[in-house]
């Protein structure tokens, strides 16, 4: 009988209760989940959409994203449509389930399944009408972070608020929910936010009113800048920064921004001694206004950034007016500013600057015409007309690549002034192995008086392969892109996701031998006889595993070649750099 008991037992389903719930604790990058709540209010024009979960189970992964809610007329009345912010993509594969094909939607509660490309397209796959209840989304987690009262995660474009009193259902055993890699990528060249300048804006005030700030301490010691061993010219620096920002949606289509911002910077100079200097002034503080002049036309005022995707053209926050047109598949930008105050130069602070870009609004293989006006009110009488054309992103198989063509035209010093730039490369990314490898050749016309020479507004700093941007011209030379020839091979190791590690070299030729070599930091000129001005190598160390932390670490060397005196000393420089946002 007892044998009999064993075996009726072991036959029986278990005791132990099937597990159908866990905690936030256990969530996880990778795992796929279905979230209830709703929209919350956003409080700028550009930010991430963030979601009140209400509901969250996780569940096995699923071929398509989806998106449940009530569909919107995008702001430019194109009419494309939003569905919980996420503009919606239509195409021949678009499925339509007990609904005709192009039938209005406007207002009607729909859920549509289909790709996630980025924050700027979701390729629906399926459409179907559904009935009254809460918004939904299912996708994957890309980041988690813990929060005061909860979590937040990172799903499509959306930020994920999930409060701590959310249970989160399991469809299946915890332990069968396997993580997945991230279907799509984030584009490492083309994007509306510049990760380096971001500050999130978390700390509710009131409905609509958020504040967010950013700290930050950066330390350089550069060595050997005159090249010249027998000469203590060494500098050192410390320097702190705090930002504090404060958004409010005014009304539906109004945003308004105002950001302060203190240094305080510590300097140790082998020639001029120490010294020390605090700083405390306005950062990004404006305006936005959707559909100001109808048509689909916004309007920002006041202080606002310039910057495109590499920093080649401009990367500067200016006092101005800048109006946009964004379509349903291109952007213009029309803008007129100049720079009152602020850590702008004398010569800056007296221009008046116009600017046109006109874009195709695509992430992945973003295409742009643009036309920059100077004219410096200093009394020189200068004025530069820059002009290009870009193609960023992924142009060929597995790969993040550029293409900047530029000339420029106008008078300064009083020589008449024309020439001609380039900048070509790609990153190779390899699928089955974390490394990339980068190639790139950038030349800028001479002579310098009357050859190219770039806006004075650029920046030329971008990710090469890395988590972090880098100085893709050299973190030591640091040259403006006039009379200069510029070879470019790197490799990056990515041990983790947010985390790369990379080695990158540069050759460096003057195209007509000269004194003066532009933007550059080094205090040694070159003979204005020779071509060959030297090589570089950078290593460089970047990480953003933590959201609101990012790391990064660079050391250079500049070897001169024989444009410079012969036995000239290697110039060195090193750099550490911390964020974190709040």
């Amino acid at each position: 009988m007892q044998s009999l008991l064993l075996i009726l037992a072991a036959l029986l389903p278990s005791a132990t209760p099937r597990q159908d719930a866990a905690s936030l604790d256990d969530l996880r990058a990778g795992q796929w989940i279905t979230v209830k709540g709703e929209v919350v209010t956003a409080t700028g024009p550009d930010e991430r959409t963030r979601f009140l979960a209400e509901d969250l189970e996780l569940t096995a992964p699923e071929e398509f994203e989806s998106l449940l809610g009530t569909v919107s007329a995008a702001p430019d009345r194109s009419g494309s449509w939003l569905l919980l912010g996420q503009p919606i993509n239509l195409s021949e594969r678009t499925e339509w389930t007990r609904v005709e094909p192009g039938t209005p939607l406007v207002g009607r509660r729909v859920r549509i399944d289909g790709r996630y490309r980025g924050p700027g397209k979701f390729s629906a796959r399926d459409i179907r009408p559904w009935g009254e209840g809460r918004d939904r989304l299912a996708g994957r987690i890309d980041e988690i972070n813990a929060v005061a009262g909860g979590f937040e995660l990172e799903v499509m474009r959306f930020t994920v608020f999930v409060p701590k009193t959310v249970v989160v259902e399991l469809e299946r055993p915890l332990d069968e929910i396997q993580l997945i890699p991230r279907r799509w990528k984030p584009a490492q060249l083309v994007g509306l936010v510049d990760e380096d300048d971001l500050l999130r804006e978390r700390i509710e005030l009131a409905p609509g009113l958020r504040i967010g700030g950013q700290l930050g301490i950066e330390g350089s010691d550069e060595d050997e800048y005159d090249l010249d061993d027998q000469v203590d010219q060494g500098r050192s620096t410390l320097e702190a920064v705090a930002r504090l920002r404060l958004a409010w949606r005014v009304a539906d289509d109004l945003f308004a921004r105002a950001e302060g911002r203190f240094t305080r910077r510590w300097l140790e100079d082998e020639k001029d001694g120490p010294s020390n200097v605090s700083q405390t002034r306005l950062g990004e503080t404006w305006l936005y206004w959707r559909n100001a002049l109808g048509g689909g036309w916004d309007a920002q005022a006041g202080r606002q950034d310039f910057d495109d995707p590499r920093e080649w053209i401009y990367d500067q926050n200016l006092d101005g007016l800048r109006l946009i047109h964004t379509g349903a598949s291109t952007r213009l930008e029309l803008a007129a500013a100049t720079s009152w105050g602020g850590e702008a130069s004398p010569r800056n602070r007296d221009a008046l600057n116009l600017f046109t870009y006109f874009s195709n609004l695509d992430r992945d293989q973003h295409l742009a015409g643009w036309v920059t006006h100077r004219s410096f009110q200093d009394g020189s009488g200068d004025q530069l007309t820059h002009f290009g054309f870009r193609a960023l992103g992924e142009w060929l198989p597995d790969s993040e690549s550029w293409l900047e063509l530029s000339g420029v035209a106008g008078e300064e010093a009083g020589h008449d002034v024309l020439g001609y730039a380039f900048d070509v490369g790609t990153t190779f990314e390899f699928d089955e192995l974390p490394f990339s490898l980068s190639l790139g050749y950038a030349l800028g016309s001479g002579d310098n008086d009357s050859g190219y020479r770039q806006t004075g507004l650029e920046d030329n700093n971008a990710r090469l392969g890395t988590v972090t941007s880098i100085r893709y011209y050299g973190e030591v030379l640091e040259p403006e892109l006039s009379n200069i020839a510029i070879g470019t091979v790197g490799s990056s190791w990515w041990p983790e996701e947010r985390t790369s590690v990379s080695l990158i070299a540069h050759s460096f030729h003057q195209l007509d031998p000269a004194t003066v070599l532009r933007g550059t930091n080094l205090d040694a000129k070159p003979d204005g006889y020779h071509n060959e001005l030297g090589y570089e190598f950078d290593f460089v160390v970047g990480s953003r595993r933590w959201r609101d932390l990012d790391i990064e670490l660079v050391a250079g060397i500049f070897f001169p070649g024989v444009a410079f005196p012969n036995g000239s000393e290697a110039a060195r420089f090193a750099r550490f750099q911390l964020r974190y946002r709040f």
